[in-house]
């Protein structure tokens, strides 16, 4: 029902709004837009870092290219040799992820592929642990807006306003393409990095501040 009542052509009004007003029309009220996960589960308690990735998308044009994933977890490890990079998806996506894994030219052991690996509770443990997740325009970034967890969130095209988060702003990062007629394959790997180690400093003197208060 609701893939049929779609604002995006009067604005790019965000999908969570869109519902919000389906939900409204029928009669039930919606006081808080903010996303959260119902299901209980146990967050992991990771000793150093974990950066997640996710690298798969319902659709080609929300890809980024497996390379460029590569290139940029070889950048991380270079400057972080500390922290560890889990790479989720389904189990269709394991393949992708091993093709970027494979690609390093070193610091595998510091990579882990958890594509088909992780029910539902389990990847939201998982994505709960980590210091920040790459992602795109998919299924895991909601997940991860809902459990707080910083994103940086690589996007198609220069309009973001229909899948974009909107709660703790703080925390989340989006990239768009200079060049929107290139689409994601245009984003540089130099922006993503640049973007992860911002959200890696103010993660961490997040959780200074959360120390001494």
């Amino acid at each position: 029902m609701s893939a049929h009542y779609d604002h995006r052509e009067q604005g790019g009004i965000h999908f969570i709004e869109q519902k919000a007003r389906l939900l409204n029309l029928v009669g039930i009220n919606t006081p808080s837009k903010a996303m959260f996960l119902p299901a209980p589960f146990t967050a992991e308690q990771p000793t150093k870092p974990i950066i997640g990735i996710h690298a798969g998308a319902s659709s080609p044009e929300r890809c980024w290219p497996a390379e460029k994933f590569t290139r940029l977890i070889q950048m991380l490890l270079a400057q972080h040799p500390q922290v560890d990079i889990v790479l989720i998806g389904g189990t269709n996506e394991r393949a992708l992820n091993q093709s970027i894994i494979d690609g390093l030219d070193d610091g595998r052991e510091n990579v882990r592929n958890l594509a088909g690996k992780t029910n539902l509770k389990q990847l939201a443990a998982c994505i709960a642990s980590f210091s920040c997740l790459v992602v795109g325009d998919t299924g895991p970034l909601h997940v991860a807006v809902a459990l707080k967890t910083p994103v940086v969130t690589l996007f198609g095209s220069a309009s973001t306003a229909g899948a974009a988060p909107i709660q703790d702003l703080h925390l989340h990062r989006m990239v768009v393409p200079d060049d929107k007629n290139e689409g994601i394959t245009a984003i540089r790997v130099e922006e993503v990095y640049m973007n992860v180690n911002q959200s890696l400093r103010a993660n961490a003197r997040d959780r200074v501040s959360e120390e001494l208060t």
